[in-house]
């Protein structure tokens, strides 16, 4: 298989987030450990990413994209 393995996007890059970014993770976590435990449906993950983007999740993916940018070039 290590001939189809590729390195993750961010190989060997330190990235310090910003830290109002920090806690957008738990509740992709928290809803995680609900649907194994039958609390919570699959289909409770489209409200999560809503909550994700609203909170900020959509600045962080940018934040992202803005570093992929500044290492491809």
């Amino acid at each position: 298989m290590t001939a189809f393995a590729k390195k993750p996007l961010f190989h060997a890059m330190q990235i310090q987030e910003p830290s109002r970014y920090a806690s957008l993770h738990t509740p992709f976590d928290d809803l995680q450990k609900e649907v194994v435990r039958n609390r919570k449906k699959i289909s409770d993950v489209k409200d999560a990413v809503d909550n994700w983007r609203k909170n900020g999740g959509e600045e962080l993916r940018a934040f992202y994209q803005d570093i992929l940018d500044k290492s491809s070039s």
